[in-house]
């Protein structure tokens, strides 16, 4: 640990944006955006260090000012775009089907049975309920969808 903190010491800014160069480089090597922000805050630490004689102390608290921002500004950014889908439920199937009837299979028994949705048998909890009677989804319990009975 005595040996990182004496490079860190040695080089000041430029180990950071070495740092940061590396982060940068092993975001794009492997998805997943956490290291881009991390990455950005050793940027922004090497370029205070290097504009400012700051002491390793300081750098570090730096970085962890700068680590914290970026990665609740990445949360900021990346939330506003998934609140503002023209169809959020695009890849959640199940949360599509809420509100439809279909028609039971397979009894529904012991609150498991199947219903058929289009060429496919979709597993099903709920109410005994006979085949050939028809139930409307209400929710979804994993790969499961939740139904009750349509009363006619």
């Amino acid at each position: 640990m005595s040996n990182i903190l004496h490079y860190f010491t040695e080089f000041g800014g430029w180990s950071w944006l070495i740092l940061g160069a590396l982060l940068l480089l092993l975001e794009v090597l492997v998805p997943g955006i956490f290291m881009l922000w991390v990455g950005i805050a050793a940027i922004i630490t090497g370029l205070v260090a290097l504009t400012f004689a700051i002491g390793i102390k300081v750098q570090l608290v730096t970085f962890a000012i700068a680590a914290i921002a970026a990665v609740l500004i990445g949360i900021k950014l990346f939330k506003s775009d998934r609140e503002q889908s023209d169809q959020p439920l695009l890849n959640r199937l199940g949360d599509q089907l809420i509100g439809q009837t279909y028609t039971v299979i397979e009894p529904i028994t012991q609150g498991q049975g199947k219903i058929t949705i289009g060429d496919s048998r979709w597993s099903v909890k709920g109410p005994d309920t006979e085949i050939g009677k028809i139930v409307r989804v209400t929710g979804v319990d994993g790969n499961k969808l939740i139904v009750e009975p349509v009363e006619n």
